[in-house]
């Protein structure tokens, strides 16, 4: 991996883009898990409790993260 790739700094601006589109406004933040293995995409839910969808991440760089995260989000 470049030294430069950061996929939780590339997954945490992805959820401050999002706060701005109708389908992101619900996310509170998007976090690479332990593991590295799933980026960790927490919500509000309809009754205000905060819920976490898992996205497969593995193998990815930054971008295909920041691109599988949004695949999910659109589905």
């Amino acid at each position: 991996m470049n030294k430069n790739e950061d996929k939780q700094k590339a997954l945490a601006a992805l959820a401050e883009a999002l706060k701005y589109t109708r389908v992101g406004s619900v996310i509170t933040s998007i976090e690479v898990s332990e593991s590295g293995d799933a980026a960790l995409v927490y919500h509000k839910s309809g009754d205000g409790t905060i819920k976490a969808m898992s996205v497969n991440i593995i193998g990815d760089s930054a971008l295909g993260a920041i691109m599988d995260v949004c695949k999910a989000l659109s589905n």
